[in-house]
C-alpha cells in the first residue's frame, strides 16, 4: 500500500471492528490503530506518535486533542525527509483532564514497539481518555 493510501485503510479496519471514525472509544481505536501500524506500505522508513496537547477553539472551547499517528519518511543519502501521516485524532473537554496533558512520545526511542505501546498504555492523559466519551473523533492524514 502506498503511503496515500493508508488513511482509507486505517478508516476500513475501525470500520471492520464496528467503529465509527466520528464517534471513537480511546481504547477500541487505540487496539485498531495497534494493528493498523503492522500493515506494509510501501516507504523508506515510518515511525508512530502519541501526542496530547490542549487547545482552544476559535469559538473559546479548551479541549484536549490526542492523537496517534503513523509518520512516512523518504531516505535520500543518509537523510530522512517526511512525507506523509497518518492517524486518528480523539477531542475531549478539557475539563476533564488535569492541568498537564502534553504528550509526545515516539517508538524511535523505545527498544521495540512493544514497549513504546505499552508506555502508552500507562500514561495519564491516556488512562484518562479511556475513561472518557470523547466530543470528537477523525481519522487524520496529509502530506507533511
Amino acid at each position: 500500500m502506498r503511503p496515500v493510501d493508508t488513511g482509507a485503510q486505517l478508516e476500513e479496519m475501525l470500520e471492520t471492528a464496528g467503529l465509527d471514525p466520528g464517534h471513537l472509544d480511546a481504547w477500541e481505536a487505540w487496539k485498531v490503530f495497534n494493528a493498523f501500524v503492522r500493515e506494509p506500505v510501501e516507504t523508506d522508513g515510518d515511525g508512530v506518535a502519541v501526542q496530547a496537547m490542549r487547545e482552544t477553539t476559535p469559538e473559546g472551547l479548551v479541549q484536549v486533542h490526542l492523537e496517534f499517528y503513523r509518520q512516512f519518511t523518504s531516505i535520500e543519502e543518509d537523510v530522512y525527509e517526511p512525507t506523509w501521516f497518518v492517524g486518528i485524532k480523539l477531542v475531549f473537554d478539557a475539563s476533564d483532564f488535569p492541568d498537564s496533558t502534553d504528550l509526545e512520545l515516539w517508538s524511535y526511542d523505545f527498544a521495540t514497539f512493544q514497549d513504546f505501546a505499552a508506555w502508552v498504555a500507562q500514561e495519564s492523559v491516556f488512562v484518562r481518555a479511556v475513561e472518557l466519551r470523547g466530543v470528537e473523533s477523525s481519522v487524520i492524514s496529509g502530506e507533511i
